[in-house]
């Protein structure tokens, strides 16, 4: 983390490296603790079972309406002999805490470790990226057959078990963490909204797992889902759309923006569509589409692009004549497949793979379960 000379966070400044904004915290907001996107996140030692847990404090403004803890309770109080349940994260115990900036949900998870530094500084995720892709299919699949949508499933929201016990040579290191005092330039307007201090996000992945991966064939990775906070159980009404990334965003869920809820397609086949964006950052260690393709109109281009013309019941929501010239998906997976050859073990498969769940009608793409039977997880 910088150090910070004058040991003052403005409440005007965008996140310093891997610090929260300082003006999330305050009533609504973020508990005065950890790190998230819509939470903070603290690694714990759990006495009672001799392990490591991690705390997810959720913002005080989304407890009230997050399901995720209730959904992944009610998915574990189901028969967990699929394959797949062990590649959802578990979830140990969840309370309330009351803060100086509301009431907050408290979710004890699984500690994951992150795919991001695998992906660029070790072969590891590389050389198992059929049996990680495999393993969050069957997580995928677990999901399916419990008609859960997860609504988000992005690599961000993919991890790696790690130890319950790390060593005690990694204990010492995790237990000088880094902390920056925060002190109020106008001390008339101090607050109990902020923390006293903030201490920077520990690199755990890439600094303890990484010497465990690194020249390490044997060591295989098994990976989690995790991120329910947009999940939906199956009792409930589809109720509002819900949020996801907006460069794997599934088509149905655009058209359902650009149509004003008239388009009303999405489920639990459009974590397939999430998944396939998944799978190929996985398999090729970039992503799907360039930078830039958050915007409905650039995001429906670069789908077309693969996918090909847009269904006629969509075309009365968004004008496709612009974009016509780039209806060849054959050429554009030639482009990439030309691209990679070289790098990605049995191309061929994958592309195949990749190529039917990315289909816009929601009926057309395999289920999880048939994915897991497709020709690149056999080769």
């Amino acid at each position: 983390m910088t150090i910070q000379t004058s040991f003052y966070f403005s409440a005007r400044e965008e996140e310093v490296d891997d610090v929260k904004r300082m003006d999330a915290y305050k009533p609504g907001g973020y508990h005065p603790l950890g790190y998230g996107s819509s939470s903070t996140v603290w690694l714990a030692n759990d006495d009672a079972a001799n392990r490591f847990v991690a705390l997810k404090i959720v913002a005080a403004d989304r407890t009230e309406n997050n399901g995720e803890p209730a959904l992944l309770k009610w998915l574990h109080t189901k028969p967990l002999d699929h394959m797949g349940a062990s590649h959802v994260i578990q979830v140990h115990d969840y309370f309330q805490i009351q803060g100086p900036n509301g009431t907050h949900q408290v979710i004890v998870m699984d500690v994951l470790g992150s795919f991001h530094p695998l992906r660029t500084d070790t072969n590891i995720l590389k050389q198992q990226s059929r049996s990680v892709c495999y393993q969050l299919l069957s997580g995928l699949a677990y999901l399916q057959q419990e008609k859960v949508v997860h609504s988000d499933l992005h690599f961000g929201n993919t991890g790696f078990k790690t130890p319950d016990r790390y060593t005690d040579s990694d204990e010492r290191m995790l237990s000088f963490p880094i902390i920056t005092a925060v002190v109020p330039r106008d001390h008339s307007e101090q607050s109990d909204s902020p923390p006293k201090y903030i201490v920077s996000a520990h690199p755990i992945t890439a600094e303890i797992m990484f010497e465990r991966f690194v020249d390490k064939p044997n060591v295989q990775l098994s990976a989690e889902i995790m991120g329910f906070w947009n999940g939906a159980l199956p009792s409930l009404d589809k109720g509002p759309v819900p949020e996801t990334s907006s460069v794997a965003r599934a088509p149905e869920l655009t058209f359902n923006k650009l149509s004003h809820g008239q388009v009303q397609e999405w489920g639990v086949s459009s974590d397939v569509w999430l998944m396939a964006f998944t799978i190929y950052e996985i398999g090729f260690a970039a992503e799907m589409f360039p930078d830039g393709a958050c915007h409905d109109a650039r995001l429906i281009y670069e789908t077309m692009k693969l996918v090909g013309p847009l269904p006629e019941r969509w075309k009365p929501y968004w004008d496709p004549k612009p974009f016509e010239d780039s209806n060849d998906p054959d050429a554009a997976w030639r482009k990439i497949r030309d691209a990679y050859q070289l790098g990605v073990e049995n191309i061929d498969a994958l592309l195949d793979l990749l190529r039917v769940m990315l289909r816009w009608d929601t009926a057309e793409r395999p289920t999880a379960a048939d994915l897991l039977k497709y020709p690149w997880f056999a080769t």
